[in-house]
C-alpha cells in the first residue's frame, strides 16, 4: 500500500463570497443574510456580497445557485419555498432542490395576519364573517404561488370558509404591505418583523 498524499488547500474563504437571496430587497429574507454576511465578512476578512434575484417564489435565485460552481463561494439564503414547498407545487423546476447542502438555519420568523382598518374587522372572526357576507370582494395580497403568505391565506380560507380574492404582488411584500396600509388591499400574511411596527402604531 502507499500513503495518500494530500495537497495543501487554501483556507476557506480566500475570496469574495456571494449570497443569493431569491426574494426582493428590503424584506426580512433580505435583511437577515445582510446582517449575518456583515459579521462573517468581519470575521473572515473577505467581502460578502448579497445579491437579490427575486421571482417565481424563490425559484429564479435557487436556479442561479444550483448552476454555480459547487465550491462554497455562491450560497443561497432562502425561506422555505424554493427548496421545501415549490417542488410539490411546480410540475418542473430547473434545479434539483435535494441537491442543495444545508449549512445552517439562521432564524425562525413567524407570519402574522394584518388587515386594513378600512375592512372594519378588529378580530379574525370579524374578518371571516365580513368576507363571507361580501364573497370575493375582500382582496388579499400574496407573493404568488408557493409563497408562505399565499399558502397561509389559502389554509385559512380552507379551514374557515373565508372568501377573499388573491391579488399577487410580484415585487414582494413591501409594496403589498403599503397597499394594505393605504386600504387598497384588505388583508395579507406578512413576516412579523415587517408587520410589527404597523401593528404597534395601530
Amino acid at each position: 500500500s502507499c500513503p495518500i498524499i494530500s495537497l495543501a488547500q487554501d483556507a476557506y474563504p480566500n475570496r469574495v463570497i456571494k449570497i443569493v437571496v431569491p426574494f426582493a430587497a428590503g424584506t426580512t429574507a433580505d435583511q437577515i443574510p445582510r446582517i449575518i454576511g456583515d459579521k462573517l465578512s468581519s470575521k473572515w476578512g473577505q467581502p460578502i456580497i448579497v445579491e437579490n434575484r427575486p421571482g417565481a417564489p424563490g425559484n429564479i435565485g435557487a436556479e442561479i445557485v444550483a448552476r454555480a460552481e459547487p465550491d462554497g463561494y455562491t450560497l443561497l439564503s432562502t425561506a422555505a419555498p424554493p427548496l421545501a414547498i415549490n417542488p410539490t407545487l411546480y410540475p418542473k423546476l430547473n434545479f434539483d432542490a435535494s441537491a442543495f447542502e444545508p449549512i445552517s438555519m439562521m432564524t425562525l420568523v413567524p407570519n402574522v395576519l394584518v388587515v386594513s382598518p378600512k375592512t372594519g374587522a378588529n378580530t379574525l372572526q370579524e374578518l371571516i364573517a365580513i368576507s363571507k357576507s361580501r364573497p370575493g370582494q375582500l382582496l388579499y395580497a400574496s407573493t404568488g404561488p408557493g409563497g408562505t403568505p399565499t399558502l397561509a391565506m389559502e389554509m385559512l380560507k380552507l379551514q374557515s370558509g373565508a372568501n377573499l380574492r388573491d391579488i399577487p404582488f410580484r415585487q414582494g411584500t413591501g409594496p403589498a404591505l403599503l397597499d394594505v396600509l393605504g386600504g387598497r388591499i384588505d388583508a395579507m400574511f406578512v413576516n412579523i418583523s415587517e408587520g410589527l411596527p404597523h401593528i404597534r402604531s395601530g
